[in-house]
């Protein structure tokens, strides 16, 4: 029987499977052979650049490796594939392409700072340019709301005094950060999987 497949599983097997191992393992459905190779299964899947659990192959794994982490059954282990997995307890990502996380609790805005200002001009939203209809955020942590999302800032343009809530209630005087870059995440499970490849940081994955 010839078989096939998937483009998302062709491309783990070219990125991941090591020079010399036939993965065909991947495409047949059978309990007993599933049972033997789920341990490369999880080290081909985690590495994924897209969201593992959106590859079909990928689900039985995935669900079984959290399975057996949350019963204490410990870690699957693939010789030769480089993959090892640290848990986690966090429900955001590491901040990608030179952002970083803005401390918990803290409250940011994106802005830029004008050409041939002096330090001392920079004093308000306008300064930095900020429309009018702009409000600050408040980064995840600290007494931030539950569920608030995490701001992944870039450099730092300055800062500024407002206030922020409502004038009868939870009305407060914040000091706000402006950064040229701001990429929000939205939190996700906290339970989470760090992957590595040959020694360096790969990707999380959340439960779904």
């Amino acid at each position: 029987m010839k078989v096939s497949f998937d483009p998302d599983v062709a491309m783990l097997l070219r990125r991941v499977a090591p020079a010399g191992v036939v993965w065909v393992l991947l495409a047949l459905p059978s309990q007993s052979v599933y049972a033997d190779d789920y341990p490369c299964r999880v080290a081909l899947c985690v590495p994924s650049p897209t969201n593992p659990w959106s590859i079909a192959a990928c689900v039985p794994a995935l669900e079984r490796l959290f399975d057996d982490l949350a019963h204490g059954r410990g870690w699957p282990t693939c010789e030769g594939s480089g993959v090892s997995m640290n848990y986690v307890n966090t429900p955001f990502d590491p901040c990608q392409g030179g952002l970083n996380e803005a401390g918990p609790g803290a409250w940011v805005i994106e802005g830029k700072k004008q050409p041939n200002h002096p330090t001392w001009f920079y004093t308000d939203p306008a300064s930095y340019g900020i429309s009018p209809s702009a409000s600050p955020q408040q980064s995840a942590g600290g007494d931030a709301v539950a569920n608030a999302s995490l701001a992944c800032v870039g450099k730092l343009m300055g800062t500024y005094r407002t206030y922020v809530g409502q004038y009868n209630r939870d009305y407060q005087e914040v000091n706000v950060a402006v950064y040229d870059q701001i990429v929000w995440q939205k939190p996700q499970s906290p339970w989470a999987i760090d992957v590595y490849q040959n020694g360096q940081f790969s990707r999380r994955v959340h439960w779904k």
